[in-house]
């Protein structure tokens, strides 16, 4: 049955989805492509063995000896190297960066630092690596704009951001308001009135109970958590904490999805060390070559991308101490409507850009055990094993 299934949907395609490209620009041929392939048990190739660090260094060579691999498109006959398959539509090109090419050397990086996205790691990273020649910011806290404010600041550079699982996000934002260093002084200044009397539980659902029905309330300070992200992605702020004119507790989607195109480098947080993989692919220097050879492989012995830069946690206290059960899980997800819409395109570019480069390497960067890992977690947008099985 699946075989017959499947030759009537491949001759759905020969009818209606015959083109020159190997991406059709239906979408429902689109879907019938991803269906045909589910119902015919395609599954992708195993990667050849992982190539030498001269064939790493040559990842962006234009020589004829640098031939890079090419993927099965029997395998994944919907993919293509150079587009984004996100939201089983085809994208218009005018201002889409090309994630797979290189960097410009002498152009300034600046970094868009969303809060409690793993910002603060990531610049004390880039600064320990010297990988960067010009990267903005250099402070790991404090210099956290909005898309639209550094752009207009600095509109030639290159512009890189990290984001994070929404419910991830609101948690970690909690706990900086309520535990760290800042977030305490900030309450005993009087420039705080997150709740700090109780449990991490009960004051964690104190704090989602105020903002989550907004109308004639006050800000509480610290981080307003309606929408942070895509706000952040979208917003004229210096400092995007709160919501101020023009800004909105639900930003346009079209708006946060159109600059998230014009980014350069879209990490994700959950993948964070894969997603530094990306970014060193990109980077046509020795330095940056000798650590993706060293680091973004499966194996024992792969040495921590981070080096010798320890993660920034903000205190001890883990924000996931915090029980959150399905009606809890209801509110935050209002919350963060817009910034799940968002994360969840990022997370499909991203395992698409992930494939790409393990066909182009030769072998895996994003490695099964870490994707088992993240199902639990990002289960409630959607099956990372199965949405990279596709990508």
């Amino acid at each position: 049955r699946r075989q017959r299934v499947a030759a009537q949907r491949g001759d759905c395609l020969a009818r209606r989805c015959a083109r020159p490209t190997s991406v059709p620009t239906d979408p429902a041929c689109r879907v019938a492509t991803i269906d045909a392939a589910h119902l015919a048990n395609v599954s992708p190739s195993p990667p050849p063995p992982r190539p030498s660090l001269p064939a790493i260094a040559n990842l962006h060579s234009k020589s004829p000896t640098a031939t890079p691999l090419k993927p099965d498109k029997s395998a994944n006959p919907f993919s293509s190297m150079h587009e984004l398959p996100l939201l089983g539509g085809v994208w218009p090109r005018d201002g889409v960066k090309d994630r797979n090419r290189v960097f410009n050397a002498t152009r300034q990086f600046s970094f868009l630092h969303i809060s409690k996205a793993g910002g603060s790691t990531f610049i004390k990273w880039a600064r320990d690596s010297h990988l960067f020649p010009s990267l903005y910011p250099n402070l790991i806290a404090g210099q956290e704009h909005g898309y639209l404010f550094d752009r207009d600041l600095r509109p030639m550079a290159q512009r890189l951001v990290l984001l994070r699982s929404p419910r991830a996000h609101v948690l970690s934002m909690f706990k900086e308001c309520r535990y760290n260093k800042w977030g305490i002084s900030l309450w005993t200044r009087g420039g705080s009135k997150v709740p700090h009397n109780g449990t991490h539980q009960h004051d964690f659902e104190q704090w989602v109970n105020w903002y989550l029905h907004p109308l004639n309330k006050t800000w509480l300070g610290c981080y307003q958590p309606w929408n942070y992200q895509a706000r952040a992605m979208t917003s004229s702020s210096k400092n995007p904490h709160n919501i101020g004119a023009p800004d909105t507790y639900e930003p346009s989607i079209d708006k946060a999805l159109t600059l998230y195109l014009e980014t350069e480098w879209v990490g994700i947080t959950d993948f964070y060390d894969e997603s530094l993989c990306l970014l060193l692919s990109r980077l046509k220097t020795e330095a940056a070559a000798v650590r993706f050879s060293e680091s973004c492989r499966c194996s024992e012995d792969a040495k921590p991308i981070l080096g010798i830069t320890e993660p920034v946690t903000h205190g001890s206290v883990s924000s996931t101490d915090v029980d959150v059960y399905p009606e809890l899980a209801v509110k935050m997800d209002r919350l963060t409507a817009i910034d799940k819409a968002l994360f969840s395109v990022a997370l499909r570019g991203f395992l698409s850009e992930i494939r790409s480069l393990e066909v182009r390497v030769g072998h895996r960067v994003l490695c099964p055990h870490v994707l088992k890992s993240a199902e639990p977690k990002l289960a409630y947008v959607t099956n990372v094993t199965a949405l990279y099985a596709i990508s």
